[in-house]
């Protein structure tokens, strides 16, 4: 009978877990850009 409550924590546990994947997402996102820009002055450096 004391079902409910695990329900109610569910919610928060996504909202959580949606935050965590964005921030996640994010930061995979600022890695693939540096690595990008990094390489790109890599090849600067060795054209010129």
């Amino acid at each position: 009978l004391e079902g409910p409550e695990p329900v109610r924590g569910q919610p928060g546990s996504k909202q959580q877990l949606g935050l965590l994947g964005g921030m996640i997402a994010g930061i995979g996102a600022l890695v693939c850009v540096a690595s990008v820009s990094g390489q790109a002055a890599r090849r600067a450096r060795t054209s010129t």
